[in-house]
């Protein structure tokens, strides 16, 4: 999918990683730096992962790492974002954060596995007319898939795609 020109992937966890990240970005206005990283688990090393790093700021201080996965789902976005200049940073990341906080309005009382379909649907969706904290007035459901997640949590959202 073409989303102001930078391609969106299809796979609907990669579309959330992608609001995940878009949302950082607004809330630090700083470029994401793309960078590969590697484990290591009894011995074994495992990767290259992609990360996302969002460099501190004023406001926020301490820099946030952002997993994106072993596929290249979120790459061009990524790419995209770490070579925008600063004002074409704060229009992609303003356009998605309206997009999102018009999503999010629909999702109050309902399940998280709706919620998940809502939000990867992100970027297909007309844009609220304010701007501000998209995750002010949230559901919960929302907020845990937009919050930090726990290794196996991609996995888990993916379970709410399939069937």
């Amino acid at each position: 999918m073409d989303w102001l020109g930078i391609e969106i992937p299809d796979d609907p966890v990669e579309r959330i990683r992608a609001v995940r990240l878009l949302l950082e970005v607004y809330r630090r206005m700083t470029n994401p730096v793309p960078e590969e990283t590697y484990r290591c688990v009894a011995g074994k090393r495992y990767g290259p992962y992609l990360v996302a790093y969002v460099p501190g700021s004023r406001i926020h201080p301490e820099p946030r790492f952002l997993y994106l996965g072993k596929g290249r789902g979120c790459e061009e976005l990524l790419n995209a974002l770490w070579r925008a200049d600063p004002d074409e940073l704060r229009y992609l990341a303003t356009k998605a954060v309206r997009q999102l906080k018009a999503v999010l309005a629909g999702c109050h009382g309902l399940y998280v596995w709706e919620v998940a379909w809502r939000l990867a649907g992100t970027f297909e969706h007309p844009e609220a007319d304010e701007e501000g904290d998209p995750l002010e007035d949230a559901p919960p459901p929302a907020l845990e898939i937009l919050g930090p997640w726990e290794a196996w949590y991609s996995e888990e959202l993916a379970s709410y795609f399939e069937a």
